[in-house]
């Protein structure tokens, strides 16, 4: 009977470390890929057109290709090895390392495709009114001074849990997710509602925005129906093919923003139960006070 209990458990654990090689193996397998298209993407890109050139959407796709490869590149490997050794290689220094990069980046690839959809919505209301915008100086700069300022807001959220304005995520040889832990204190939810908010706000501008593009596509259509019948008569099709690439842009946006989106479900699901939390812990402080 004993033999048979050590057969069943070594089966057990055998099958539980078959799940999380496999686990482990996809996840390396999708980051890899992710590297390798957003690099082909960047180089696309650069090789194609100069800055110059290039126009604001452009300029966007090329940074979120960057935090991309980045993501996948830097703060990816030493929690794969630590995921198959089953415990947190480095210590306590490279879990708050990890949690730094992993939660700058996320946010930042937040605000990136943030600045996208806003950016594309502005390309057609320009559109719209006969303007051109995707091309000017003075907008891509600012685009990407914006862009470089969101990063720094999310460097700055990131970095507070290692000032002690966030939880301790490393517990028992373990690197720990935040929005699993039960938190205690008031710097500990300080970290939670930034992060909460920021990432909220983002997600709202990112949703709004792509609603607006996609009632203006119906607009942009007819216009450049109208501009084809100019065309006819003036020999221009500049138009025409700026309304074209409008369109394509709202479609590219879409398509990178869904990804995005669900990708933050799970995290807009923990931070509703921690949005609670949060509000049993100040109804006990008005209670104790």
């Amino acid at each position: 009977m004993d033999s048979l209990i050590d057969t069943t458990e070594g089966r057990n654990v055998t099958n539980e470390a078959s799940v999380l090689d496999i686990g482990g193996t996809f996840t390396i397998f999708v980051e890899a890929a992710t590297a390798i298209v957003n690099i082909m993407s960047l180089v696309v890109v650069v090789r194609g057109k100069t800055h110059r050139t290039r126009s604001t959407t452009e300029d966007v796709i090329l940074v979120l290709s960057v935090l991309y490869i980045f993501s996948a590149v830097v703060p990816a490997p030493i929690a794969h090895v630590s995921y198959f050794k089953n415990v947190w290689i480095g210590g306590e220094t490279t879990c708050k390392i990890y949690q730094f990069l992993s939660h700058s980046l996320r946010l930042s690839l937040l605000c990136t495709v943030a600045v996208l959809a806003i950016n594309q919505t502005l390309y057609a209301f320009h559109f719209l009114n006969k303007r051109e915008y995707s091309h000017q100086t003075t907008a891509k700069n600012k685009v990407l001074c914006i862009i470089l300022l969101n990063i720094l807001a999310c460097v700055v959220i990131s970095f507070m849990p290692i000032v002690g304005l966030g939880p301790e995520t490393f517990r028992q040889n373990r690197c720990e997710f935040w929005l699993g832990m039960k938190l205690k204190s008031v710097n500990e939810f300080a970290f939670l509602i930034l992060f909460l908010c920021f990432g909220a706000c983002n997600i709202l501008l990112i949703i709004s925005s792509n609603i607006i593009s996609f009632c203006c596509k119906n607009l942009i259509k007819k216009k450049i129906c109208s501009t084809a019948a100019d065309d006819e008569r003036q020999n221009n099709v500049q138009g025409h093919i700026t309304g074209a690439k409008v369109l394509n842009g709202i479609n590219l946006v879409l398509a990178v923003s869904i990804p995005v989106l669900i990708t933050w479900v799970p995290t807009l699901v923990c931070m509703i139960r921690m949005t609670r939390r949060l509000q049993l812990f100040m109804f006990q402080n008005q209670c104790r006070s």
